[in-house]
């Protein structure tokens, strides 16, 4: 992990002519090491990551097309305690967590088990990971309420949206991403929301408990079938209620907001939030072409050098 050095010049001209010259390296606090997880909570509690239902994680790779999932390395984590429940509920990889790598209850032992779920390659102790939060958008969005229904949508900036029937996100490019800023976001009345491109949507939360919230049989289809094509950037710490499906492939980078995955089948793709909780059954693929998630620095920048030179 590391983040660039800027080199900051300032000059000054006295009223009398005289000059001063001085020179700053400048940056910002390399960010904490991804603990390799495909999804990871930030939080501290006990629980901050839940999973049951019968669900199983697994693998795959976006840029290996046609390769098939597999049942290994579906690593899952938190800061604080993990979960796992249900005979059923497979974890094909390893489970990590900043709390003690042993079974028992928390906060004293960082996993618990109920039903005999199965774990594949273990427990591992990580170090404390925080990354970066994704700031407000700015500006902020209006929080008008709007519904959207049967169309096709641009990019721009929109209140409190609700989509309902077939919506159709109109994509960009992967060098220049078609963004999309809304306050919160609601999927209703079987809405089926595809993509034409990549995507990223912006959420404010602005007065809002609920930023994300998918009814029913609603889903999001990622035809690209890669998951980065997708990016739901939010750094509040309301709540994103998520459904699984045969397409939905994305990535959530919400590290303080509790994120509850329903409507079983599966999601693709990578998740860092506060809490996770998936009591659902949602079978969750960790694609490892992600590794990281995006990179959104907002910590102050500080001095390395300062220099005064002759001008």
């Amino acid at each position: 992990a590391s983040s660039p050095v800027y080199l900051v010049t300032s000059l000054a001209v006295m009223q009398s002519g005289a000059r001063r010259i001085v020179q700053e390296e400048i940056a910002q606090a390399p960010p904490t090491t991804n603990p390799i997880n495909g999804f990871y909570a930030t939080g501290t509690g006990c629980p901050a990551l839940t999973v049951g239902g019968n669900a199983s994680t697994y693998s795959f790779n976006s840029s290996t097309p046609g390769v098939p999932p597999v049942a290994s390395s579906g690593n899952v984590g938190a800061n604080g305690g993990v979960v796992v429940m249900g005979t059923s509920t497979h974890v094909n990889g390893k489970v990590s967590t900043h709390l003690p790598a042993s079974y028992g209850p928390c906060p004293a032992n960082g996993v618990s088990t109920s039903g005999s779920p199965t774990i594949l390659s273990g427990l591992a102790n990580v170090a404390l990971y925080n990354p970066p939060v994704p700031p407000l958008p700015n500006p902020l969005p209006p929080q008008t309420n709007t519904t959207i229904r049967n169309t096709t949508m641009n990019p721009g900036s929109f209140g409190n949206i609700t989509l309902q029937g077939n919506v159709v996100l109109t994509g960009g490019t992967a060098s220049n991403p078609a963004v999309y800023t809304l306050n919160s976001l609601t999927l209703n009345g079987n809405a089926n929301v595809s993509t034409t491109g990549p995507i990223i949507i912006n959420l404010a939360g602005v007065n809002q408990s609920v930023v994300l919230q998918m009814n029913g049989n609603s889903y999001f289809a990622n035809t690209s079938l890669i998951p980065s094509n997708l990016v739901i950037n939010y750094g509040g710490t309301g709540t994103m209620n998520i459904n699984g499906g045969n397409q939905a492939y994305s990535v959530i980078n919400a590290p303080n907001a509790a994120l509850n995955f329903g409507g079983g089948a599966a999601f693709y793709g990578s998740a860092v939030a506060s809490t996770i909780n998936d009591q659902g059954g949602v079978n969750l693929y960790w694609d490892q072409a992600l590794q990281t998630p995006p990179v959104v620095s907002t910590s102050s920048f500080h001095a390395i050098t300062l220099r005064e030179l002759n001008y």
